[in-house]
C-alpha cells in the first residue's frame, strides 16, 4: 500500500493516486451487524421483498380496473346495445316544424355511431396521404 507523503498535496494524475487503499478497521462486523437488523418475516421474506409482492397485486388490480372500465365505456359506443333490443316505432305521423328565420343549423354528426366514425378516421387519413403526397412532389428533383 502506498500512503502519499504529504496529505495537503493537490493530485495533478492518476497515477499518483494509490493503487488501493486499505480500510483502517475492518467493515465486515458493522455490516453483518446491519444485516441482522432487517426483521424477516414468517415466510423468509424481507420488506423489499413483500412492497415487490404489494406493488404486483396492485398492478394486477389495476389492470383489471382497466379493462373492466374499457368494456363498461366500450358497450356504450357500440351500435345497437345502448337499448334493450327492441325496435320503438313512432305511430305519429311527423309534424313539420319551421325553423326561426336566422336560426344556425344543428350539426348532425352523432357521436356515438361507429359507422360515422371510421369513415371520419378513413377521411383523416386519407387526406395526410394527399398532404405526405403533396409533400413529397414538391421536393425538386423528386416526383410523385
Amino acid at each position: 500500500m502506498t500512503e502519499p507523503s504529504n496529505p495537503d498535496r493537490k493530485v495533478t494524475s492518476l497515477r499518483e493516486l494509490p493503487q488501493s487503499i486499505e480500510p483502517r478497521h475492518d467493515l465486515w462486523p458493522g455490516i453483518e451487524a446491519r444485516l441482522g437488523a432487517i426483521p424477516a418475516a414468517a415466510d423468509g421474506a424481507t420488506p423489499a421483498q413483500r412492497r415487490a409482492v404489494r406493488m404486483r397485486w396492485l398492478a394486477a388490480a389495476a389492470m383489471v380496473a382497466c379493462v373492466a372500465i374499457g368494456v363498461w365505456v366500450g358497450r356504450g359506443l357500440l351500435p345497437g346495445t345502448a337499448g334493450s333490443g327492441v325496435l320503438a316505432v313512432n305511430t305519429n305521423p311527423p309534424q313539420a316544424v319551421q325553423p326561426p328565420v336566422n336560426a344556425v343549423p344543428r350539426e348532425v354528426y352523432d357521436p356515438s355511431n361507429a359507422l360515422l366514425q371510421e369513415l371520419l378516421v378513413n377521411t383523416y387519413q386519407d387526406e395526410m396521404r394527399v398532404l405526405t403526397d403533396v409533400h413529397e412532389a414538391s421536393d425538386p428533383g423528386r416526383g410523385i
